[in-house]
């Protein structure tokens, strides 16, 4: 029936035209499989790592602060936990070595972020932002924005 159609389409209307059809029908059902391909919304629970935060921007953060995309603005979820340690930093001693140092004047920061997405086999979605272990992510709130790096998804 379709076929008769685009054949139908080829007469009336030229190649283009049913080109332009055809491309459309398979916009919509790409679409449709990618829709069908997302499990329902489910909460998701992440741990970005922020390293080399001033005190007092480490501060500022806090658990229940809601997160949000960037861009886009979009409430992705909260933060449910933060711990805090010194940053470390590889440090070449004078005979070659190289050993972690510490930095006194700055934080590394895990926050951990909780939220709505959805799954499927091939991605994590919380409203239009992707979550992947090793990805940059911007953490943005009402009081800071923090570049980190997702290093853990929990199941």
């Amino acid at each position: 029936m379709v076929f008769e159609k685009v054949k139908k389409a080829v007469k009336d209307y030229g190649l283009i035209a049913s080109l332009l059809i055809l491309i459309i029908l398979g916009a919509i059902i790409f679409n449709l499989r990618a829709q069908s391909s997302l499990e329902k919304e489910r909460k998701i629970v992440f741990e970005v790592y922020c390293p080399d935060i001033l005190p007092e921007v480490s501060e500022q953060v806090r658990v229940g602060d809601k997160v949000f995309t960037d861009p886009g603005g979009m409430l992705i979820g909260k933060v449910a936990k933060v711990r805090a340690e010194p940053s470390k930093r590889p440090v070449t001693t004078d005979d070659g070595k190289v050993v972690v140092g510490i930095n006194p004047l700055s934080y590394d920061l895990y926050i951990t972020v909780e939220g709505r997405g959805r799954v499927s086999e091939r991605l994590i979605a919380l409203k239009n932002q992707v979550i992947q272990a090793n990805a940059e992510f911007r953490l943005t709130s009402a009081r800071y924005q923090l570049k980190g790096l997702v290093v853990k998804i929990f199941d």
